[in-house]
């Protein structure tokens, strides 16, 4: 699978042919600001096409809640998955879960996270 690294004023994100896969880093706050700068890589490069988005939390990170974060969805954005390596942020993407409107799922295992967005793709 080919893909694109890119660097963020947030993270890191790994462009896939079907999926985007964001790797906040350690300490960060991501914010409703920071929307606008995914959703202009949305637009780049899945400008036509269903996509899914991977939040791969190898890092600790806040992410700030607001509405307009969660209201926010790319109309090409079928599903989201979290893959978390930590209890805590488990506990913390089960909580998300439950403001986003697209089927969002926690994963364990990056691979698990592929293969689920794969099946809305």
């Amino acid at each position: 699978m080919e893909s694109l690294a890119l660097d963020t004023t947030f993270g890191t994100v790994t462009v896939f042919d079907n999926i985007i896969s964001i790797v906040v880093d350690e300490g960060a706050t991501f914010k409703a600001d920071d929307l606008a700068e995914l959703f202009e890589l949305y637009d780049t490069h899945f400008p036509n096409k269903n996509f899914g988005y991977i939040s791969n939390r190898i890092n600790d990170y806040s992410i700030e809640l607001s509405p307009k974060l969660y209201r926010s969805v790319h109309s090409n954005l079928v599903a989201i998955a979290a893959v978390c390596y930590t209890d805590a942020s488990y506990r913390n993407a089960q909580f998300e879960k439950e403001f986003y409107k697209k089927p969002f799922a926690v994963f364990r295992k990056y691979d698990d996270a592929v293969a689920w967005l794969e099946e809305f793709i």
